[in-house]
Order: C-alpha cells, then structure tokens, then sequence
C-alpha cells in the first residue's frame, strides 16, 4: 500500500472545511478511509492544527476534529535524528524540513502539499491535492 506524508495545510482544509480546498482534501481522506493509501501527519502537527482549529472552532470542536483525524491517519515520530536532519537540509522553512524529514524516516511515497515550493528540494514525490485527486 503506497504511503503519504500529508501536509499541515491539507489537513487543515479537511478538518475545518475551507473552501475551495476543502472538497480535494475530503477525497484524499476517503482514499484512506477505504484502504487505497496510508496517510501519515508529521507529529508536530497535531499541536499546529489544535493550535488553529482552538481558535477559529473552539476548545471541544478541535479536540473533536483531532480524535476523528485519528482514526484516518497514522503519526510520524518527531525526534532527535529528525530534528537533527531537518537543521542540517537547505529547506527555506524549518516546519518543512521536519515534514520531510518524517516522510523520509517512513519511506512514503509522496508527499501531498499545496505547498509546493516548500519542497522543491525533496527527493520524494510531491503533489498537490488537486494532481493527487487526478492519480487515483
């Protein structure tokens, strides 16, 4: 089964329903909720996504989100090593280098992101919501 590392913001677009990215990403989720694909979040992630569903959804809403976000979705481990290689990579934006960091530790196949240009560097396959929505 193909595994994906999915974006902070991807996530977000699912979670909190934004528009017009809301509908790629509710398919991405489907994909793994019928077994086509294993997706992965970054660790440090969950406290970003509580951190912004808390304040634009309230409290219990975002513990609610992040407990059904669970049942889809598998975590990457965040520690020394990633730290330590996400420093070192020539990435513009740390955030991104610990996300890719992670996908690297899991062997993912892909990495989905509407941030593009945040891993121009990658070595693993990146693509947007929308391209990965074309491939299933």
């Amino acid at each position: 089964m193909r595994k994906a590392l999915v974006d902070t913001n991807v996530v977000l677009d699912y979670l909190a329903n934004r528009t017009p990215f809301a509908d790629d990403a509710e398919l991405i989720f489907n994909a793994a909720d019928e077994g086509v694909m294993e997706l992965w979040l970054c660790a440090l992630s969950f406290t970003t996504l509580n951190f912004l569903l808390r304040r634009s959804h309230g409290p219990a809403a975002a513990k609610r989100a992040l407990d059904k976000l669970r049942t889809l979705i598998r975590v990457a481990p965040v520690d020394e090593r990633c730290i330590d290689r996400a420093l070192a990579f020539d990435f513009p934006d740390l955030e991104d280098a610990v996300q890719y960091e992670c996908a690297v530790q899991l062997k993912a196949d892909l990495i989905i992101t509407r941030d593009s240009a945040g891993f121009k560097r990658s070595r693993i396959p990146v693509l947007t919501p929308g391209s990965f929505v074309r491939s299933l």
